[in-house]
Parts: C-alpha cells; sequence; structure tokens
C-alpha cells in the first residue's frame, strides 16, 4: 500500500508521465532518423561533343587508324 501512497503524490505523478513521453518520444524520433539505403541512380541521355571538324581545336587531335 505504502507504494501506490506514493504514486498518488502530484510530483511522482508528473515525473512518471514525464518519464513515459520522453521514453515514447524516443522511440518515435529513432525511428524517423533511420535512413533507408536504396540503390540509386541518374543516366544521362544527351552525350558530350568531344570533336566538331568544323570548329578544331590545336590541342585537340583526333586519330583514326592512324590517320588525324
Amino acid at each position: 500500500m505504502k507504494y501506490f501512497d506514493e504514486m498518488k503524490k502530484p510530483f511522482n505523478v508528473i515525473n512518471l508521465t514525464l518519464a513515459i513521453a520522453s521514453i515514447t518520444l524516443t522511440i518515435i524520433f529513432y525511428q524517423y532518423s533511420t535512413k533507408k539505403k536504396e540503390i540509386s541512380y541518374k543516366t544521362d541521355t544527351t552525350s558530350s561533343l568531344i570533336y566538331d571538324s568544323e570548329n578544331s581545336s590545336s590541342n585537340i587531335k583526333l586519330y583514326e587508324k592512324g590517320n588525324i
């Protein structure tokens, strides 16, 4: 009976309520913070123009079967 008499005191009720709320919030925030690993990638369909025969640069040369 002494235990239940102590539980009826307002200070103990507030502490118990805060403890239960904090444990519950800890579990909820932990679940939201876990990151799920997924494989992701992005494909780029546009191709880069490396060589343009109309606008050639002296720094870049294109070799094709031994010929420039």
